[in-house]
């Protein structure tokens, strides 16, 4: 019988006491965004998707390859050259 109730006060000890660890992750452990943000690395390069926008009648229509023979209706693009 007293075997059982220091059973049970264990673990409502344990309960309580890991139930203040739930946001610790977030708040104290390193990740990158906070590694970045401290200044100690610079944030890694993003890849350019490259995007081709031609004028149309309305708004302008975006692609991600060139078209061919739209040269002079080419608005606009994002990596490598059309020509």
């Amino acid at each position: 019988m007293m075997k059982t109730s220091y059973l049970a006060a264990i673990a409502a000890v344990v309960t309580v006491a890991l139930g203040g660890c739930v946001d610790y992750p977030q708040k104290f452990q390193w990740s990158e965004a906070k590694v970045v943000e401290s200044g100690w690395l610079k944030p890694r390069a993003q890849a350019v998707r490259p995007t081709y926008c031609y004028r149309t009648i309305g708004t302008p229509e975006c692609y991600a390859w060139p078209l061919d023979n739209q040269g002079t209706r080419l608005v606009g693009y994002t990596g490598p050259s059309p020509n």
